[in-house]
């Protein structure tokens, strides 16, 4: 038996999670001997923080699209595990788990049925390219690079000639990802983000045509100016609230909105509730708009093989760039969620959590954009 810590769940938070009386630490006994029957000992090696992470904090939630944590166990996210020992035929010693299910823990067992069960589609073992880090498979060849390919392949198809996107926050991880692969298509982009280091970055390293600092300027301005007489066509939407009631005001007809997040609202309470959409029902009648959500995991079926074809060769190539914030070992993970949900970031905010082997997984400078 060895010593594990795990970060749990102690309850629901009401708005910011915090650390001590909402998550905290917790280190029991596991047994990295001998595997489960047709099952895995895995090794933590890391962990990214995604906004929906928040969602998965909301025990009273009575239709949750994504399993809720448990009070007192180990939390969850999409990150990398290595595998200690084996008792499956299809897994070694040695090899890459991806899966959206990592513990937050040093090590965690996987048991025959949640390997071989309904869920198996959600563990993929992978073989990281050499030139690249490993944590490109939590960024641009992981969920957030599935979010932003697979939506835009699924809800927008190709993009018209000659169109118009707006993406809110823009510099985010999701959001810098759309903003390429958009302009690589030809379409004129204009971008949203909370501070002017970040729209710096949406102009220069990103190319966006337009980018504005929504706590400070006139969206409404900002939009009617870029979209002109016809509107905007798309809204890549990672943001909610006011950016997207301003969007419904200055839309082309027949747009589109990709609702992939609502992060204005994910600390939402009574107290401070989130932003009421006024003139959704109406917009999107007059401007005989398109709004559709998505679960990423309901697109894998269609664009996973097109995905996995695609996305490594563009990011080998440079023409899909990526900045990473990587954070180092276990104590990290606690303090991330308030660093991401305040945006104390730059880039996708990733947590190594095997910070004992960090030269293997870290081999280059997770700047892309450095």
């Amino acid at each position: 038996m060895v010593s594990n810590r795990s970060l749990v769940l102690l309850q629901e938070p009401t708005g910011m999670p915090q650390v001590g009386k909402d998550i905290d630490y917790r280190t029991s006994d596991i047994d990295i001997e001998s595997a489960p029957s047709n099952g895995l000992i895995l090794k933590t090696v890391a962990i990214a923080i995604d906004p929906t992470l928040r969602n998965t904090m909301r025990l009273s939630n009575p239709k949750p699209y994504a399993p809720l944590y448990k009070k007192g166990e180990a939390m969850w996210g999409y990150g990398l595990s290595e595998v200690v020992v084996s008792g499956n035929a299809g897994w070694k010693k040695g090899d890459i788990l991806m899966t959206p299910l990592t513990k937050m823990s040093t090590y965690w067992r996987l048991e025959e049925g949640e390997l071989n069960g309904p869920s198996k589609a959600g563990y993929k073992k992978i073989d990281p390219l050499p030139d690249l880090n490993v944590t490109t498979y939590l960024g641009a060849l992981g969920m957030p690079g599935m979010t932003a390919y697979m939506s835009i392949k699924d809800i927008i198809g190709d993009f018209k000639p000659n169109s118009k996107l707006f993406v809110t926050s823009g510099a985010g991880f999701v959001g810098s990802l759309v903003c390429q692969i958009a302009k690589q298509a030809g379409v004129k982009v204009i971008a949203s983000a909370g501070s002017e280091d970040k729209v710096a970055f949406l102009r220069e390293k990103l190319g966006v045509d337009k980018a504005f600092n929504y706590k400070t300027a006139d969206i409404d301005a900002e939009l009617a100016s870029f979209g002109g007489e016809e509107g905007i066509d798309y809204l890549y939407d990672n943001v909610g609230g006011k950016q997207l009631n301003s969007f419904l005001a200055h839309s082309a007809v027949h747009g589109v909105v990709v609702v992939c997040g609502a992060i204005s609202a994910y600390n939402a309470s009574k107290d401070q509730p989130a932003e009421v959409i006024s003139n959704f029902p109406m917009a999107v009648l007059g401007r005989q708009l398109t709004v559709r959500g998505f679960i990423v995991a309901s697109l894998y079926p269609r664009w996973e093989d097109s995905f996995w074809k695609e996305m490594p060769k563009m990011v080998q190539d440079g023409k899909l760039k990526s900045q990473e914030d990587v954070r180092v070992g276990m104590d990290a993970l606690a303090g991330s969620f308030e660093d991401l949900l305040t945006g104390k970031h730059q880039g996708k905010l990733i947590v190594l959590v095997d910070e004992e082997q960090k030269g293997r997984w870290i081999q280059r400078n997770p700047d892309g954009f450095a």
